[in-house]
């Protein structure tokens, strides 16, 4: 038994522009020929949460700088181990990353650089964006003839609640308050904040990007004044910046059918099946029957049971999950692109039941990345300074983050607790390094960080994370 399905869909994240095209930035400080870039600098220490005892810091700013200068220094010395820099593990991550960036740049130069937003149409939005709408709604699979639904609701929008109970027999229609922020597809922004849609009227069908087909009827909306000068810029901005990237999404679903022209997707169950099976257990939650593991901070647990799975895939490893035209892959080869691409999912929650169903839709949406990677390998991508400049990053956390545990490993002293013992070996180094240490103090000093910090995610892509995580490795705020 085969299925097919065409790669179609697309999702377009919050930050989108994770990679921009930016002036030259200052360089900040140097370890040999490692830079830390003024913009890295800011966003390490802004954009993660800095560890508890960085608060208690006589000169928190000083901290941050040698703790980065540690990390520069630990990845120097993680070159010159071949374990380390032979780990292809390691190596994957750092390609994902890179890769995950190169198609966004690819977003924006093929789609986000191309379209601009009429002012009229953001000033007529902003002036509804104090509407919030009561929506009663109900979804079909896309595989139901909704068409059909759809002619018997424009002909009698009253018969709404009728059809609902047809579809789902003594349920409760669900009914939700949405503001302009929570709109999730550009049909049904129109609808509510541009063509501005009364109470009794109907709205649909509306297709999400997991196939799930809605149908909308307006119960009423109430108006929140927005009379703050400050947050009617912002909600301009905000509003300039969502259509900005709502025309961007469908240019860019252009560039993207264009390029996946004449390729579809066909699953072989022989594979499917046992790949199903395999990923279900480590995928999902064991506590609950519809969250996914989407979390970063449970990835690298999900890694060690999918290494497990890569190891023991036996007698399933050759078996065909689905072919692309004249291409197969094989379970074996979707395992190791999971390392470079781990799954993305269309649903975070969704029954177990349904799982098969969503995985497919995660394998299409990694094939689709599949193909985008390999144009912005040819369009010279993988050369730009800002993509560059992230491997560099991203390789050296990792780095650091091996060599911090090696030096760990090494340690005897029950006296002394790891991060005291790591800032007594990054002060060794930092000593045999002096020389080669270089930091521009005035920049420094002329650098204000933010008190509030954020933990920055980007949304439905396979590296979640905006910038690395930030390291403990040394208490030196001198």
């Amino acid at each position: 038994m085969k299925s097919k399905i065409l790669i179609i869909s697309l999702f377009f994240f919050v930050l989108s522009a994770c990679v921009s095209e930016k002036k030259q930035t200052p360089i900040l400080a140097s370890v040999e020929n490692k830079n830390i870039y003024l913009e890295d600098f800011k966003d390490r220490a802004e954009l993660t949460i800095r560890p508890a005892l960085f608060k208690d810091a006589g000169d928190q700013k000083r901290l941050i700088l040698n703790t980065l200068i540690a990390e520069k220094i630990l990845a120097l010395e993680a070159e010159k181990n071949i374990n380390i820099r032979n780990n292809e593990k390691l190596a994957a991550y750092v390609t994902g990353i890179k890769e995950q960036k190169m198609r966004s740049l690819h977003y924006k130069k093929n789609a986000l650089d191309h379209v601009k937003v009429d002012e009229q149409t953001v000033q007529k939005i902003s002036d509804a964006a104090g509407r919030i709408y009561q929506l009663q709604h109900f979804d079909v699979s896309s595989a139901v003839n909704y068409d059909s639904l759809n002619s018997i609701l424009q002909k009698q929008p009253q018969m709404f609640e009728q059809t609902f109970n047809s579809i789902y027999p003594g349920q409760k229609i669900p009914q939700q308050h949405i503001g302009w922020k929570d709109v999730f597809n550009t049909e049904l922004f129109d609808a509510l904040y541009v063509n501005r849609t009364e109470p009794g009227q109907l709205i649909g069908p509306v297709k999400r990007s997991d196939d799930r087909v809605f149908f909308f009827k307006v119960d009423s909306w109430e108006n929140r004044v927005i009379s703050s000068e400050t947050e009617i810029t912002q909600i301009k901005d905000e509003i300039g910046k969502y259509l900005q990237n709502a025309a961007a999404g469908e240019k860019y679903e252009q560039v993207v059918a264009e390029l996946m022209a004449g390729k579809s997707i066909v699953f072989e169950t022989q594979g499917l099946i046992p790949l199903i099976n395999m990923l279900g257990p480590v995928l999902l939650r064991e506590d609950s029957d519809t969250d996914f593991l989407n979390d970063p901070s449970q990835r690298m647990m999900q890694e060690v049971r999918l290494d497990s799975l890569r190891n023991s895939s036996g007698k399933f490893e050759s078996q065909i999950v689905l072919r692309v035209n004249d291409k197969r892959w094989t379970i074996d080869k979707i395992l190791a692109e999971m390392t470079v691409h781990p799954l993305v999912f269309r649903q975070k929650k969704f029954a177990k039941k349904e799982f098969g169903e969503q995985l497919k839709f995660a394998l299409a949406d990694m094939i689709r990345d599949r193909y985008l990677t390999e144009d912005a390998y040819e369009k010279g991508y993988d050369k730009d300074e800002q993509i560059q400049r992230s491997e560099r990053l991203w390789r050296d956390y990792f780095y650091t983050v091996m060599m911090r545990e090696q030096l760990l490993s090494q340690k005897n002293d029950g006296q002394m607790n790891d991060l005291e013992y790591l800032d007594r070996k990054v002060r060794d180094l930092r000593n045999a390094y002096k020389e080669r240490i270089q930091i521009n103090e005035k920049m420094l000093a002329e650098t204000d960080i933010a008190d509030v910090q954020l933990f920055a995610l980007q949304k439905n892509v396979p590296f979640p994370l905006a910038t690395p995580g930030f390291p403990l490795l040394t208490l030196d705020d001198r």
